[in-house]
């Protein structure tokens, strides 16, 4: 086991990797111009100004709200030693909960944050030197004012696994250079395993301590897979599965990621780092699949058919990224086969017009974080909550035998960055979403492709589309693929049933971040 702890005050003092900007990089120092940080409710910015030593002044900026304005929560003047090179007269402005750590000593103010150069998320440091007659009541004030407003949060402690082959197999790469000086730079505490074997993940969770704030998964989809599975086989079951977790995106897919951070930061581990800093804990529905006398638990999603096959049946492009799912998808479609089966489904809802509703209500109105103490619990209910419905369909259930090309079950919206097949899921509404797609010509599944990424097939009437409690699969077709969070499981009869609210993971938003 290769396992490294980090602190803050005994982690390598080596330059990072991964590029912090600062005055003897390529980058030039603004040398002896005055400068004005200023923070509002939304963005903190770095300015030119001409103010007085009063900390107050006039930003020179051309930069919107800020130009020609008294600048809000302003301190001035500031003699920049380490900035970037303005290409305008703001030298920089981000959104606020973009500042990671704010600190002072004698002479100098050092503020880290996260801004966007040349499209890619980057570490930016701005180190400034403090004027002579400059008010030793004024800094601290400001300095206290800034984490307040930003939410910066420092020693947070982390039990980070990192998968060095997931994905294209740049994992360690993207740890070493982009997600553990960010980390650093914030004050994190780190705990640090690479993972070398599979299952590895899954032996850690079901014997780690859980005095940790939240466990980072430096990889895809499958390492969150084990890390619930080694929870739930842990004697404090239920204590441990609210344990927040938070994705760091290394994978092919990140489902959980997109689904957390929406689709346009869902691959950005920066971003992603950001949220293990900031985000509050958020329930999660977990799952129980049953399946030849042997409990599985499963956050992400189940399929067969079509589904099933363009996942398991495209492992060895694995290098291709996420393209490899097109690539299964144009694959499966030139057999357009169905796939025999009978499912069974304990309906709660079935009008897509209600699901509509409710989704956009609860993006009006997020629920509040989630505890993660576990409480009072009696020690015989520390393990995982017992199955309600067992392991066989009760009469009454929906039976669903049509021509289908493929069943797909889950509750996070993105299944891939090219595919939003759940796009009415929550988190936390106690229920699974199961799509049923009929068996449809080759045409018709090949325009389904187009506003695959906005869920927009939920509307055709071929996609059957129910929220339940449970469902009940039986496999026929032997030639077929069954496929649990990504992982190949047995042809064979299984079932699946909700667990409310029975895990944890870090939210920036407190629901997934999908508008539809």
């Amino acid at each position: 086991m290769s396992t490294e702890r980090l602190t803050p005050t005994t982690a390598s003092r080596r330059p990072a990797p991964f590029q912090i900007i600062q005055a003897n990089a390529q980058f030039v120092s603004v040398g002896d111009q005055l400068a004005t940080l200023a923070y509002d409710a939304e963005r903190f910015a770095v300015l030119r100004t001409a103010g007085t030593e009063d900390g107050t002044g006039t930003s020179k900026s051309t930069s919107g709200q800020y130009q020609d304005a008294p600048l809000v929560g302003c301190f001035s003047p500031f003699k920049l030693c380490a900035a970037r090179q303005p290409r305008t007269a703001a030298e920089l402005s981000v959104p606020l909960r973009n500042v990671i750590a704010v600190s002072r000593d004698r002479r100098t103010v050092v503020v880290r944050l996260l801004a966007n150069k040349g499209g890619r998320t980057r570490l930016v440091k701005v180190e400034g030197l403090l004027g002579e007659h400059t008010r030793e009541g004024a800094v601290d004030a400001w300095v206290q004012a800034v984490k307040e407003a930003a939410g910066v949060v420092t020693g947070r402690k982390f039990k980070v696994l990192v998968n060095p082959i997931g994905g294209s197999g740049k994992g360690k790469e993207q740890w070493k250079n982009i997600a553990q000086p960010i980390l650093e730079a914030a004050g994190s505490v780190l705990d640090v395993t690479v993972l070398e074997h599979n299952k590895h993940a899954e032996k850690i969770a079901e014997e780690m301590s859980l005095d940790f704030d939240a466990v980072l998964c430096v990889s895809g989809d499958g390492c969150i897979h084990e890390v619930f599975n080694g929870f739930a086989r842990r004697k404090d079951a239920r204590k441990a599965l609210r344990l927040p977790i938070c994705p760091i995106p290394t994978g092919s897919g990140n489902a959980l990621s997109i689904s957390i951070l929406g689709l346009e930061d869902g691959f950005n581990v920066p971003f992603a780092c950001l949220n293990s800093l900031k985000g509050k804990p958020m329930a999660l529905d977990l799952f129980s699949l049953s399946q030849s006398g042997k409990r599985t638990i499963t956050f992400l999603s189940q399929a067969t058919g079509l589904m099933s096959e363009l996942d398991l049946g495209t492992e060895n492009m694995r290098w291709m990224g996420d393209t490899r799912f097109v690539v299964g998808y144009l694959r499966a479609l030139i057999k357009n086969a169905p796939t025999a089966c009978e499912l069974r489904v304990k309906v709660v809802e079935d009008k897509k017009e209600t699901m509509v509703e409710t989704l956009r209500e609860t993006l009006r109105h997020p629920p509040p974080p989630a505890p993660v103490d576990a409480g009072e619990v009696a020690e015989e209910d520390e393990g995982l909550p017992p199955l309600k419905y067992g392991t066989q369909p009760g009469e009454d259930w929906l039976l669903v035998k049509d021509d289908i090309s493929y069943i797909y079950a889950g509750h996070v919206p993105w299944v891939g960055r090219d595919l939003k097949q759940f796009p009415v899921a929550l988190p936390n509404d106690g229920l699974i979403d199961v799509a049923v797609q009929l068996n449809v010509s080759r045409l018709a599944k090949l325009k389904a492709m187009d506003g695959a990424e906005q869920g927009l097939m939920f509307h055709d009437d071929s996609l059957k589309y129910y929220k339940a409690e449970a469902y009940h699969l039986t496999p026929v077709d032997k030639s077929a693929y069954i496929s649990i969070d990504g992982e190949r499981f047995p042809l064979e009869p299984y079932m699946v049933e909700v667990h409310p609210g029975l895990g944890r993971v870090l939210s920036p938003y407190g629901t997934w971040k999908s508008e539809f």
